[in-house]
């Protein structure tokens, strides 16, 4: 995946568990935003051990390092997984790969 931009629509958030998550529920993505504030977004399973989320209008809305979490039930578990980070750029902006 290339990079992300403000604004930007359709990108695929992909979170690989590394386990068996096919049976979870209540699944979200907990995501805290560069600003500190935190939304909820709702992925789906992606085969047996990931979940996607398409990026919706809005949801870009700020430049920097998005912080991402799943969250969910596993069994008698419930918790969150590992962080996830995606940076999304400010548009019009030159950045050196």
């Amino acid at each position: 995946m290339g990079k992300s931009f403000v604004g930007d629509i359709g990108t695929i958030i992909h979170i690989e568990c590394g386990r068996d998550v096919s049976g979870a529920t209540g699944v979200l993505f907990k995501v805290k935003k560069p600003d500190t504030t935190t939304v909820d977004w709702t992925p789906a399973i992606s085969g047996t051990t990931a979940f996607n989320y398409t990026i919706q209008a809005g949801d870009f809305n700020q430049a920097g390092t998005y912080k991402i979490q799943w969250y969910g039930t596993l069994g008698t578990w419930t918790g969150r997984g590992e962080t996830a980070e995606h940076v999304v750029y400010p548009t019009f902006t030159l950045y050196e790969s």
